[in-house]
């Protein structure tokens, strides 16, 4: 049992080390922005997969928030498809389980798979319950890449609305949703 402890440390201390950075290049949409494209990472996101791949395959493995973690590793490693696979079978296998992250998760592997239709869809629910700025900004920028620029603007103006009456500390957390609002509705 130890030996489990000390690798979940050591796969948190790799998620960490790995975790969502903006990357300012302009060529990267703001979906890859998310996850820097270096080795580290990649080898990181491999050894989680691997990590979650053995638990799920364990006796007393088999649980949602393992498929989980398996499905934020398969999309650390550019594979939104699997991502989509993996998000499906855990919503087929527990569906009581319930998870804001797991749930914007999909709509970003959906998205970076090419399935616009189907991403505005569970961007559209996950904004509606999602806890920060994030679901609802990603929401906007999808509708402005689809051509629904009205709904678009829409939707990043109440965003930014919501923000700007929120306390100063909620606006710090937020700030790079906020910029990236901003500039979508500049350009």
């Amino acid at each position: 049992m130890r030996r489990s402890a000390s690798s979940l440390r050591s796969i948190r201390a790799s998620a960490t080390a790995c975790s969502p950075i903006s990357s300012k290049s302009p060529t990267r949409s703001p979906t890859a922005r998310r996850w820097p494209r270096n080795a580290s990472c990649s080898a990181n996101s491999t050894r989680r997969w691997r990590h979650y791949e053995h638990v799920l395959s364990l006796p007393l493995g088999d649980d949602a928030v393992y498929a989980l973690g398996k499905a934020r590793a398969q999309f650390g490693l550019g594979h939104p498809q699997e991502t989509v696979a993996t998000l499906d079978d855990l919503r087929a296998r527990w569906p009581d389980y319930q998870s804001a992250e797991g749930h914007l998760l999909y709509a970003r592997a959906l998205e970076d798979s090419g399935r616009t239709a189907d991403a505005l869809s569970e961007y559209q629910a996950v904004a509606a319950y999602y806890a920060g700025a994030e679901a609802r900004v990603r929401y906007g920028l999808l509708l402005d890449k689809a051509g629904r620029q009205a709904e678009a603007k829409t939707v990043l103006i109440e965003v930014l609305a919501q923000l700007k009456r929120a306390p100063k500390y909620v606006r710090r957390a937020q700030a790079e949703w906020i910029a990236l609002a901003e500039k979508a509705l500049r350009g």
